[in-house]
């Protein structure tokens, strides 16, 4: 949250890159690299980092963010932001934790980072549905929205945590957006009736992009296929 600006003409384009120190070492070793998203400052990534989790041993953690300005893999190449280090016994007694960012070249301000944890079901259930919309609000004069669809489930604290991110549809009112195939135990926690949020946004090139409307929904429901039950009103609470 509240990134560092790395860029002069626009937003940063942040990548959320895991280290580890495995049994023994005290070496960083990269685990994972989040996608990276374009132009924000406040990028909600929707990679998932799996960790088995050994309660007898000290598992040392390291998040680093960085401005990536093309996709050349080495990180040298890429502006760090700023780096957070811990242990996963501390992420997974906090379930939800935000701390600042440390860059010893900037010194402060360099942003904050939110990581939620959670112990996955053992289910390998994995669900593919596809949405569609229909008659979208245009608010181009001369051409049609580009848009994508953003899905949440709910949290035990109540709050919402992206598991998915559509691909976007360019330029029509009436997308088909990709096909998804989703594992349940990320997706919904393996949990059939826990709440999902499902919002749809319109693409813009800068990063801010705009909410066209949000509907709720649950697995359970989504599984009954297409019927009267799954189609649904895109509701903007901002513009009533």
């Amino acid at each position: 949250r509240n990134l560092r600006d790395m860029d002069v003409f626009s937003k940063s384009d942040p990548c959320c890159v895991v280290f580890h120190q495995p049994f023994g070492s005290r070496q960083w070793q990269e685990l994972k690299r989040t996608e990276c998203i374009d132009n924000t400052l406040n990028p909600d990534f929707m990679t998932k980092v799996p960790i088995t989790y050994h309660f007898e041993e000290q598992q040392h953690l390291k998040f680093c963010i960085y401005d990536f300005d093309s996709t050349i893999h080495d990180l040298s190449q890429h502006d760090f932001i700023g780096s957070y280090e811990c242990t996963l016994a501390q992420l997974v007694s906090a379930r939800t934790l935000e701390q600042f960012l440390i860059n010893p070249e900037y010194g402060s301000n360099n942003g904050s980072i939110v990581i939620t944890t959670e112990e996955l079901s053992a289910s390998k259930e994995e669900l593919c549905i596809q949405f569609v919309g229909k008659k979208l609000e245009n608010t181009h004069w001369f051409s049609s929205i580009s848009t994508f669809l953003e899905f949440y489930k709910t949290n035990e604290n109540g709050q919402f945590t992206l598991v998915h991110r559509t691909a976007t549809v360019y330029k029509t009112v009436d997308p088909a957006w990709k096909e998804m195939n989703v594992q349940l135990r990320t997706f919904c926690s393996a949990d059939y009736d826990l709440n999902l949020k499902v919002v749809c946004k319109e693409f813009v090139s800068n990063g801010n992009h705009k909410e066209i409307g949000t509907f709720f929904t649950t697995v359970r429901k989504l599984m009954m296929g297409p019927s009267q039950e799954n189609n649904y009103w895109l509701i903007n609470e901002h513009r009533k």
